[in-house]
């Protein structure tokens, strides 16, 4: 078995490497070398994340990949892989906030911590968006956004799985990969909070004085 690490990252307008959105994923190889591993992952990851461009937000402008071999020691030379046909959604996407995402979430055999991960997609656009259900207490995702989710996820599994690879949970306890059997994603929002962009201003207020 070859773990590979696949690290997704999104350039975002300022071009900052700590405004970039990354998702981490892993992947069992099995006896494919690396340089060809990498050359297939960057187009079944890229397959997934255009796949979900009608809910993600137009901030996302560039998306390329670097994958890491585990199985080497410290510190591990990347491959990078690029994803040349990626456009980044249209402007009259309207964002929501940066730190808004969908968590998916996947499992190896059981829904334990060791053998449990998750990639939050986004940042989103209001398509991504339901309305507020009779008696509920917030607006939801589509149940088209949860679906897209999860129906990417299937495919992502399913294309690697034919070429001999597996998309797998790692566990940094005990070094080990476990392939995925099962996921799900919710329809709630997560927080992302690192996504977020800092304040670029400061609005002051002074109550008036007594008298």
């Amino acid at each position: 078995m070859a773990t590979v690490r696949a690290m997704a990252i999104f350039g975002r307008p300022s071009n900052l490497a700590e405004d970039a959105v990354v998702n981490t994923w892993h992947f069992d190889t099995a006896a494919i070398d690396l340089a060809t591993a990498a050359q297939e992952l960057s187009k079944d990851l890229g397959a997934f994340y255009v796949a979900l461009r009608p809910i993600m937000s137009s901030v996302l402008r560039t998306l390329a990949f670097r994958f890491y071999d585990l199985g080497t020691p410290a510190p591990r030379a990347p491959v990078q892989g690029t994803f040349a046909t990626w456009t980044p959604p249209p402007t009259s996407f309207v964002p929501l906030p940066a730190e808004v995402a969908l968590a998916l979430s996947f499992y190896s055999s059981r829904n334990l911590p060791r053998q449990r991960g998750r990639i939050y997609v986004g940042p989103l656009n209001t398509s991504a968006s339901g309305s507020i259900a009779a008696g509920d207490v917030d607006v939801r995702p589509s149940t088209s956004a949860v679906q897209s989710v999860a129906d990417a996820a299937k495919l992502l599994a399913d294309n690697v799985s034919v070429k001999g690879m597996r998309l797998g949970v790692f566990s940094t306890v005990d070094n080990l990969l476990r392939p995925v059997t099962a996921g799900w994603v919710d329809n709630g929002y997560d927080t992302q909070r690192r996504r977020g962009g800092k304040a670029t201003s400061r609005t002051l207020w002074t109550p008036t004085p007594a008298g």
